[in-house]
C-alpha cells in the first residue's frame, strides 16, 4: 500500500476521532428539525439518518478509492456521505418537489447531484431503482446561527424517494452484497418494473379518489 494511501486513511480515522459526535449531532439536526420543518407541508414524510462507520469508510479507501488519492484528491472529495440522510414520501410526484425544497435550504452541490428518474427515463428499456440523490452543506447564513457554529463543514448526501421505492432499495441492498449473474439481474429489473407501475398506480388512485 503506498504511503499516500495511508496517510489519507490516517487524516480519516483522525477527522472520525475527533467529529465524529459533531456528525451524529449534524445529522440528527438536519433530520429531526431543519428539514421536518422545510417540508412540513407533506402529509407523509419519513426522515431517518446515519453517518458512515468508520472502519468500513477507512476501507473503502483502500478498496474504491486508490486511484483517487494517486490523483490528490483528498476524503473530503470522494467521501459527500459521511452523514446520510433519507426522505421518503408516499407519492412519485412529490419526490420533485422536495428535492426542491432541499436546495432551497441547503448549499447544494451540482456535481453530486444523481437523479435516478432521469437516468431511467432516457432509457426507455431500463428498469431500476429510482430516486433523487442531493450532496450539500449548511449554507452560510444558517453556519451563523449559534446553535449551528460548532458542526464541521462537511457535505452531506439526501436521499429523496417513495415508500415503495425505499423497501426495493433496502431489499437490494441487504441482499446483493456483490452482482449478481445475469438470470438474476433479469429478474430483478422485472421486480422494478413492478414496482415502477405501483408507484404510478398509487398516483393515479390518489388523483382520482
Amino acid at each position: 500500500m503506498s504511503v499516500d494511501v495511508l496517510n489519507e486513511k490516517a487524516r480519516l480515522e483522525k477527522f472520525y476521532d475527533d467529529n465524529l459526535s459533531a456528525l451524529k449531532s449534524l445529522g440528527s439536526a438536519i433530520s429531526n428539525n431543519i428539514l421536518p420543518m422545510c417540508l412540513r407541508e407533506f402529509k407523509y414524510i419519513e426522515i431517518s439518518f446515519r453517518v458512515k462507520e468508520q472502519k468500513k469508510a477507512v476501507q473503502k479507501i483502500e478498496r474504491k478509492y486508490t486511484d483517487n488519492v494517486f490523483r490528490g484528491e483528498k476524503f473530503e472529495v470522494f467521501f459527500p456521505d459521511l452523514i446520510g440522510i433519507r426522505v421518503v414520501c408516499l407519492y412519485e410526484d412529490e419526490v420533485r418537489q422536495i428535492v426542491d425544497k432541499i436546495k432551497d435550504v441547503f448549499d447544494c452541490v451540482e456535481e453530486h447531484f444523481s437523479d435516478k428518474y432521469m437516468l431511467n427515463d432516457e432509457e426507455p428499456e431500463r428498469f431500476g431503482y429510482r430516486a433523487i440523490h442531493c450532496v450539500g452543506r449548511l449554507g452560510v447564513e444558517r453556519r451563523r446561527l449559534g446553535e449551528y457554529k460548532e458542526f464541521p463543514d462537511v457535505l452531506f448526501e439526501i436521499q429523496v424517494r417513495t415508500i415503495i421505492q425505499d423497501a426495493w432499495a433496502n431489499l437490494a441492498h441487504k441482499a446483493y452484497h456483490a452482482p449478481p449473474p445475469s438470470a438474476v439481474r433479469r429478474k430483478i429489473a422485472v421486480v422494478a418494473a413492478i414496482l415502477e407501475l405501483a408507484d404510478r398506480e398509487f398516483l393515479a388512485i390518489r388523483d382520482n379518489a
